[in-house]
């Protein structure tokens, strides 16, 4: 009899402890293949709709031939204290948190990175961490980073509103398409790529494709400042639409009409 209580007594605790770790890790339950990939994100948490149902959400695919010119976009300014892989306004919200709640609260930073001969120096001084960073939660100081000096040198960009790329694909980001790319080897994507997805304790698949599939536009607007001016001997016409304006003729109707 003693030995059915404790025998009851240890499965409880076992059951709590279980539903103790599921409450506790829900939302690091997400990866980006299997049944807790992207395509089930909605389905995980039901606080995360949007990865499912949402209609602004990202990464999308950029048409050139679907890029709206708009000669009045600023250029982009960066502020090396606050802005991260995501950036928010610190003067109106006090976390990324409370932000990616807000509408247009977060900005995003998109880099298109290509494999080269010819490194970014302040990108690796961020790859040569790798080794000491893993796993989930593990953490290296890096000092003396440019952000300026990481991203390409260019004014150009492509901008829309659209959601994070993880849960929960909140739809609270203006993303910035930079129109440069910035280089890495081969030895440093392979290193990236051999990062794990979970903890030390817990690990899960490494990284590989951690992208999420591409998105539907559902007929947002990207708006660009680049402007594919003519070029003597190119036929590249200019993207700035000319308006012009034609004033119909007036005609008074209270005035009475002669036939002569």
């Amino acid at each position: 009899m003693m030995s059915g209580s404790i025998q009851c007594l240890l499965y409880l605790l076992v059951t709590t402890l279980i539903v103790h770790e599921i409450r506790a890790s829900w939302e690091e339950w997400w990866t980006y293949d299997g049944i807790s990939g992207p395509a089930f994100w909605g389905l995980i948490n039901p606080q995360w709709p949007l990865c499912t149902k949402g209609r602004r959400q990202s990464p999308i695919d950029v048409d050139p031939e679907k890029l709206l010119y708009d000669p009045y976009l600023r250029p982009v300014h960066l502020d090396k204290h606050k802005i991260q892989l995501y950036g928010f306004n610190a003067e109106l919200y006090h976390n990324m948190s409370e932000a990616q709640h807000k509408s247009q609260g977060i900005v995003g930073i998109s880099l298109m990175v290509q494999i080269g001969d010819t490194p970014n120096p302040e990108l690796r001084i961020i790859t040569s961490t790798f080794n000491q960073i893993q796993y989930k939660a593990q953490y290296t100081p890096i000092r003396h980073l440019s952000l300026h000096s990481l991203l390409p040198e260019t004014l150009q960009y492509m901008t829309y509103e659209g959601s994070t790329t993880h849960p929960g694909c909140w739809e609270t980001t203006v993303w910035i398409i930079l129109n440069r790319p910035i280089y890495i080897t081969k030895q440093e994507f392979y290193a990236l790529r051999k990062l794990m997805q979970g903890s030390e304790t817990t690990p899960k698949a490494p990284l590989g494709n951690n992208a999420r599939p591409v998105q539907h536009l559902h007929h947002r607007t990207v708006r660009t400042n680049i402007d594919f001016k003519k070029i003597e001997g190119k036929n590249c016409p200019s993207m700035k639409k000319k308006t012009y304006y034609k004033a119909n003729t007036w005609i008074d109707e209270r005035e009475p009409s002669y036939q002569v």
